[in-house]
């Protein structure tokens, strides 16, 4: 192998290793679930939420959700948030809220079916799919 070919193969393999490692202090985010779906009745539900830094959430005009808490700062371990939806007694709902971390947001879809509305008032009367 000339002198060539071993200075190609070193700078490729230093190129390699230097773009395969990431720095520690990369930011990391991770949530649970991108996507929930509720029947009609007010209800909550604890999500698991991991990350190194500062985040928010933006509920983008959804005032039928309800995050707790909605802000924070994580430490890297393991915490919780609840989200909860009130009741719906009308059309089935979607909507989307964000949970905004080191300058990107990321989403959370939910979807919250409706009530039927010939039963509507009869106690124990089921979500309508």
């Amino acid at each position: 192998m000339n002198l060539f070919h071993k200075i190609g193969l070193v700078i490729a393999a230093s190129v390699a290793l230097t773009t395969a490692c990431s720095s520690d202090d990369d930011p990391f985010f991770a949530r649970e679930n991108d996507y929930l779906t509720f029947d009609c009745n007010e209800q909550s539900v604890e999500q698991s939420l991991q990350c190194d830094g500062a985040w928010k959430v933006d509920y983008d005009g959804n005032d039928w959700i309800a995050v707790t808490p909605d802000e924070g700062v994580g430490d890297g371990e393991l915490s919780f948030i609840s989200i909860g939806v009130s009741y719906n007694r009308s059309a089935e709902r979607t909507g989307t809220i964000y949970i905004d971390f080191n300058g990107r947001a990321y989403p959370i879809h939910m979807r919250l079916r409706l009530r039927d509305a010939l039963v509507d008032g009869i106690a124990g009367a089921e979500c309508r799919e």
